[in-house]
């Protein structure tokens, strides 16, 4: 059984717009502003969030493609997750998770809610499923910029 990225993600590249094949799905990663350290308890939530998202990409979306892009701004950090898979209507999602399964989008609005964050989904059927957390930056968060 594969144990790292590179023998689980074969085709894997690293850099600003790292791509992965995993699954089916290529899987890009898109890093926009000046990065800059977070608070850890957003750090854990934003890789927590992308982690529940691209679970429901590879799980129900049926997707050829999945962008996940960082973008840090002056007052916050922001995490979108989008795909070109089959997409869902928003009244259908589940409002909680189901016993022995993960907590999905249920799960993602509680940690995002959590640590004052924002969150936006956007998906159609045949359209795809946007995947948009935005979190604020503290006034510590600022002194650790740069180092």
């Amino acid at each position: 059984m594969p144990t790292t990225p590179a023998q689980r993600c074969p085709r894997r590249s690293t850099g600003p717009a790292a791509r992965c094949c995993c699954d089916g799905a290529h899987a890009q990663l898109r890093v926009h502003g000046e990065p800059a350290r977070v608070d850890p308890q957003i750090a854990t939530a934003l890789l927590r969030t992308a982690r529940g998202a691209l679970a429901n990409v590879a799980e129900h979306a049926q997707a050829h493609t999945a962008v996940v892009t960082l973008t840090y701004q002056e007052a916050s950090v922001s995490l979108d997750v989008r795909d070109d898979g089959v997409g869902f209507t928003l009244a259908d999602s589940p409002r909680s998770g189901r016993p022995g399964r993960g907590n999905g989008l249920a799960g993602i609005r509680a940690r995002v809610a959590r640590h004052d964050g924002q969150l936006v989904v956007e998906s159609a059927p045949g359209e795809g499923t946007a995947v948009a957390a935005s979190f604020p930056l503290t006034e510590a968060d600022d002194g650790l910029r740069g180092r």
